[in-house]
């Protein structure tokens, strides 16, 4: 049987764990040199927290197996949920790291020649610096982008400007004359 090692972590209100959640295993809160891997704090801290969590949770988390104790069906459930919770936390720290890869996708708006000549070359390079990262590309007329760019339904937007018709960009906006 698979231990599962389980602690509230206070910043998040939420469980760590190690070990498979949906193992029908035990869970550890002693002090032995088993159990006691990745449990952080003493057998008593341990359980008020898992105490606290049932509690907040407002279902019985575990039951006594022996000198152990195992989850419950609704621990088991919500053991569950921590493993996605846990792996979206993480995916965000990742995200959210700024000596990481970019990745995503950028938006961009245009008309057809500024596109041409101005946006391909950069997105064949891009494609090669950063395959992480993804230009998704459609033809507007200046207008179109502007109010696309307010709307944040675009990122970026190519865009021209004659003498005889001005376009006049909303305020929030940033232009860069290129």
């Amino acid at each position: 049987m698979a231990n599962l090692h389980t602690v509230v972590a206070p910043s998040q209100r939420g469980i760590r764990h190690t070990g498979n959640p949906g193992a029908a295993g035990a869970i550890s809160v002693g002090v032995d040199a088993e159990g006691s891997r990745g449990v952080r704090g003493t057998t008593s801290t341990v359980s008020q927290q898992i105490a606290a969590l049932a509690k907040e949770a407002g279902e019985q988390l575990i039951e006594p197996d022996g000198r152990r104790v195992r989850l419950t069906p609704a621990g088991r459930r919500l053991a569950d949920h921590a493993v996605t919770i846990l792996a979206a936390v993480d995916a965000a720290r990742l995200d959210l790291d700024p000596d990481a890869e970019p990745a995503g996708t950028v938006r961009v708006g245009g008309f057809a020649t500024g596109i041409r000549v101005s946006l391909w070359p950069i997105v064949r390079e891009l494609t090669v610096s950063h395959p992480r990262v993804k230009v998704a590309i459609s033809e507007y007329e200046p207008l179109e982008a502007f109010d696309l760019l307010v709307d944040d339904d675009l990122d970026l937007a190519i865009t021209y400007d004659y003498n005889l018709a001005p376009a006049a960009p909303d305020p929030v906006l940033e232009v860069l004359a290129v």
